[in-house]
């Protein structure tokens, strides 16, 4: 084991002496520093805009509209900013000034009454935006939360239920109207008594991609590393084989062959690692280090093994060599690299176990 690490330590100065190997390396850190935001800087919200038509201050549109664009909304994804007319939203939508707009209809509330739910909410988005929806669940909630508060303050004005405390129509009733509506307020926004949480489906991704839209960057740290150690594993074992080739190992006894070779495939492959783990921290894309180190030690475990295995299955340098390009495109398109294509298409999924990089990028 001391001559294998002998041969490692040759290893990683035989490849730390090429300099394209270590623009490679030191290239993918450097990027994720320049890309990442700073620390004190505020993500920018995403700008989405709004307007009601046929003026309904004191309605449920109007009211929607001054919760849309209030104060509160200042920590939220989402900015969205008043605009005076359809026509207006529509040019702030189509010069990208807007990620979307969102146009309240007239008399929305007796629509909703009249369970007439055709144009309430008009929405005007690019082609290109990811936001539009998550948007729209944002403006749905909150037009839902001011409607049922209408619903229950009318059921408390005029359901019998509430004769034996005051007679419909009279002050008294209208007074405990008035109460229920504070009450109502108090316990939908406190969250002492309860909340739900939904999850859905690739919501969390399209957040990411929303969230990472408005800082303009989409760089996929985590798969790029996982990648780029995986092809670095096997372009030790091109090397490899072109070293067997040139007699290098001969003089090794046959044990110490086997691990001074795996030692040796191994030296770039951990070059490779400690350049990912660098590019993590620099695109604050790590977690715990411990964690991230013991994973990324077995994965370069793994890769070894994988590129030891391919090699002795095909022989010929040159042959290995020309199936590189093969499991760069598989795992950058069946692996959750860029974007997770088994999540849409689930044939895919099972593809992408074939490659590396996807058992590495489940752990995350």
């Amino acid at each position: 084991m001391k001559k294998a690490g002998i041969w490692f330590l040759l290893s990683c100065k035989r490849y730390g002496r090429r300099l394209s190997f270590l623009l490679i390396l030191l290239l993918l850190p450097l990027l994720c520093l320049a890309l990442r935001p700073s620390g004190g800087e505020k993500t920018p919200a995403i700008r989405i805009a709004v307007c009601a038509l046929g003026g309904q201050e004191g309605q449920l549109g109007g009211r929607l509209l001054a919760d849309l664009t209030g104060p509160e909304r200042e920590e939220g994804m989402f900015r969205f900013y008043l605009c005076p007319d359809e026509q207006q939203l529509k040019d702030e939508v189509a010069s990208r000034r807007a990620e979307c707009g969102f146009v309240i209809g007239e008399a929305l509330e007796e629509k909703l009454n009249q369970k007439d739910y055709k144009r309430c909410i008009s929405i005007y988005s690019a082609p290109s935006t990811v936001t539009a929806a998550l948007a729209g669940e944002v403006v749905l909630a909150a037009m839902i939360q001011l409607y049922d508060q209408d619903l229950f303050t009318d059921y408390v004005l005029k359901h019998e239920i509430f004769e034996t405390l005051a007679p419909a129509g009279s002050s008294e009733r209208e007074a405990i109207a008035r109460e229920a509506t504070g009450l109502y307020d108090k316990w939908s926004t406190n969250e002492s008594t309860f909340r739900f949480t939904y999850a859905y489906q690739n919501v969390d991704s399209q957040i990411r991609l929303a969230e990472e839209a408005a800082t303009g960057t989409v760089f996929p740290v985590r798969g790029v590393v996982a990648v780029l150690v995986f092809i670095t594993g096997l372009y030790g074992a091109v090397m490899d084989g072109m070293d067997e080739r040139r007699g290098m190992f001969l003089p090794l006894s046959y044990r110490e062959r086997l691990f001074c070779r795996l030692a040796c495939m191994a030296g770039p492959v951990c070059m490779a690692a400690v350049s990912g783990l660098a590019a993590l921290w620099c695109g604050h894309t790590m977690g715990a280090i411990v964690r991230e180190v013991l994973i990324m030690m077995a994965y370069v475990i793994l890769v070894v093994g994988f590129s030891w295995i391919l090699g002795r299955i095909c022989r010929d340098p040159q042959v290995l060599c020309c199936l590189i390009p093969f499991f760069v495109i598989g795992s950058l398109l069946l692996c959750p690299v860029i974007v997770d294509a088994g999540a849409y298409v689930p044939e895919l999924k099972a593809a992408g176990r074939l490659f590396l990089p996807y058992h590495y990028l489940r752990w995350f």
